[in-house]
């Protein structure tokens, strides 16, 4: 490569990275917050788990994270091992488990922001359940208002 061509691809990667860090400059001095799942769809057939991608801006002090529950039931279980961080850019991408291997039907699944409090509830919950071996549904969390109610999807469970 000529050094013109590094010039280029210097001031391209520069510019890249400003834009990224304005958008998320902006978004928290203007509090815009937003969470949006691309796949998989409200309506779709899904196995033991699913891969749950989207985009979200979420402002410092908060978190994102991802449950899941039979429908029906008003207990939830957090998804993934800790927050969901999503990339520079925003996108991300989640493991998310449907019940127990021998469960099928119809499970919901929630994509949603919380403050320091509820994500330190969160994270207490995952230590226990690591010492424990018990992983106990719990309410879902409040969410931050700031950001919309949760993205929450219907998924029907299939097969194991």
């Amino acid at each position: 490569m000529t050094r013109k061509m590094f010039a280029v691809i210097g001031v391209a990667t520069v510019a890249v990275l400003l834009i990224i860090a304005t958008s998320r400059v902006l978004a928290e001095e203007t509090g815009r917050c937003y969470v949006t799942v691309t796949t998989p769809h409200t309506g779709d057939r899904a196995g033991v788990d699913v891969l749950v991608t989207g985009k979200a801006v979420v402002a410092p002090g908060n978190s994102l994270w991802a449950f899941a529950r039979r429908r029906g039931l008003l207990s939830a279980w957090p998804q993934a091992g800790g927050a969901i961080v999503p990339d520079l850019a925003g996108n991300y991408s989640v493991l998310v488990v449907l019940g127990t291997p021998n469960e099928t039907g119809d499970f919901e699944v929630f994509i949603q922001v919380v403050d320091a409090v509820q994500n330190a509830k969160l994270e207490t919950w995952f230590r226990q359940a690591e010492l424990t071996g018990r992983y106990p549904g719990m309410p879902v969390p409040p969410f931050v208002a700031g950001c919309g109610v949760p993205t929450t999807l219907t998924l029907t469970k299939t097969s194991n």
